[in-house]
């Protein structure tokens, strides 16, 4: 996983992936996502003249835009990270509650 989820245990990252998603939501995506239509803005008005340097300016943006979908990716891939810790602590508590009986048939219906 990237930037060291599995250093932390469950509750960590599910803790991780709560503030992750808050920042996301409130202060990360508006400006993300204002900075990628505004690169898609201007490769369309690239690509639309004349220029002569327009291949390399479509390749900078192209890059830029590329750039910000990926640290976009990776803030997500924390929220994601703490989505599935959290289904593990609900997993592991339902089975802390089961009988012998009980396990030993989840194992069969497992194997």
């Amino acid at each position: 996983m990237a930037c060291g989820m599995t250093d932390l245990n469950d509750r960590e990252r599910v803790e991780r992936a709560r503030r992750a998603k808050l920042a996301l939501d409130e202060f990360l995506g508006p400006p993300i996502a204002a900075i990628e239509a505004n690169y898609v803005e201007k490769m369309i008005a690239v690509a639309a003249t004349t220029d002569p340097r327009g291949p390399e300016m479509q390749e900078r943006l192209g890059i830029a835009i590329k750039v910000v979908r990926e640290i976009r990716g990776l803030i997500e891939a924390h929220v994601y990270d703490g989505e599935i810790a959290k289904a593990g602590m609900i997993r592991a508590e339902r089975m802390d509650t089961m009988t012998d009986a009980q396990k030993r048939l989840l194992k069969i219906g497992a194997g």
